[in-house]
């Protein structure tokens, strides 16, 4: 089992133990003593060079030796603390143009806009809501929200409350033109915020009605979501896609049904090429069986050995090292020095 150190840098000091021995052997001055019968007292004094002497140095060199040890905090872990969990870390990249202020989704009886039914079904997704869903709390999440601009809002992190608190904060833009969707660059910040991330099992969770119509005039170079796609694919990293909005085959508006068409087929490429999953949500039941879906497909099982429980050892070190102490003092006063 291998040794870890918690404050590595102290093991530095033990450089510095030959100045100490230096210090005591040369530069220190010679003890003293008065005494009227001086050619008595002599042979009974330790010297330097007697083995009493030297004895007496290295219980106190042993002494600052455990001590540094202490101070570095040498630990290993216990095999016996590796669980199992079930963890994810994932980036939940979620659209808030202007589409998704659209009042079309049902919430308790009333048509509400899409994106309060889209909070509230994350929130459920995060926290849990009854048998239907768990919770995600041993995930680390991010959060990216886009219409035309992108903001990174949050790294995958644990704190879920801070994470419900941003997306609860969000709110679509209604504001031409700056809502449009920008997909292609929302899924690179996400990408880039999990390219770091120290767990064996990442995605990208996107949502949005799938239609990238990005003005060039307002934003030059921006991705396309197939081009993000494939930087995902080099990576490793699958992109779950759930497009949210009406089914195309049941709009009867000819322009609106070739955009839905388009984010549809957009949306289902995306998952396609980098290995994740496409699903629809065309109302506010469906976004819930989507989510139910998505949760219940991605719980990978593997080891989190961040979370071991280490055996210490510096208390052990820092008791020795008071023993060693004690048995110097008795040493020096009994033995070392012993004046008639």
């Amino acid at each position: 089992m291998s040794v870890h150190w918690g404050q590595p840098w102290a093991l530095a000091l033990l450089l510095l133990m030959p100045l100490w021995w230096w210090r005591n052997q040369v530069l220190a001055p010679r003890a003293a003593l008065r005494h009227p019968l001086v050619q008595f007292v002599i042979p009974r004094l330790a010297r330097r060079t007697s083995w009493r002497g030297w004895s007496s140095e290295v219980l106190r060199s042993l002494v600052l030796v455990l001590l540094i040890l202490a101070l570095a905090q040498p630990r290993w872990p216990d095999p016996e603390a590796r669980l199992p969990s079930r963890a994810l870390a994932w980036v939940l990249a979620v659209d808030i143009s202007g589409s998704m202020a659209e009042e079309d989704f049902a919430l308790d009886g009333r048509f509400v806009k899409r994106w309060q039914v889209a909070q509230q079904t994350l929130h459920d997704l995060l926290v849990g809501e009854a048998n239907r869903l768990t919770g995600r709390r041993d995930d680390l999440i991010g959060l990216v929200t886009f219409a035309v601009y992108v903001q990174d809002l949050a790294p995958p992190t644990a704190n879920h409350a801070a994470l419900l608190y941003l997306l609860q904060q969000a709110e679509p833009i209604s504001t031409p033109p700056e809502s449009a969707t920008n997909i292609g660059d929302a899924l690179v910040v996400a990408l880039r915020l999990l390219e770091h991330a120290q767990v064996p099992a990442r995605r990208v969770l996107l949502l949005s009605d799938g239609e990238h119509n990005v003005p060039p005039e307002i934003l030059k170079g921006a991705r396309h979501p197939i081009e993000a796609a494939q930087l995902a694919r080099s990576l490793e990293i699958p992109i779950d896609t759930i497009r949210i909005g009406p089914d195309p085959q049941a709009l009867t508006d000819d322009r609106l049904r070739r955009d839905a068409e388009t984010g549809q087929q957009i949306m289902r490429q995306v998952a396609s090429v980098t290995g994740g999953i496409a699903l629809e949500a065309a109302d506010s039941d469906g976004l819930r069986r989507a989510i139910e879906t998505w949760d219940r497909l991605n719980r990978p099982l593997h080891d989190r050995p961040d979370y071991y429980r280490y055996r210490e050892a510096y208390p052990w070190l820092g008791g020795l090292a008071l023993f060693v102490l004690l048995v110097s003092i008795f040493w020096e006063r009994k033995v070392v020095l012993r004046v008639p």
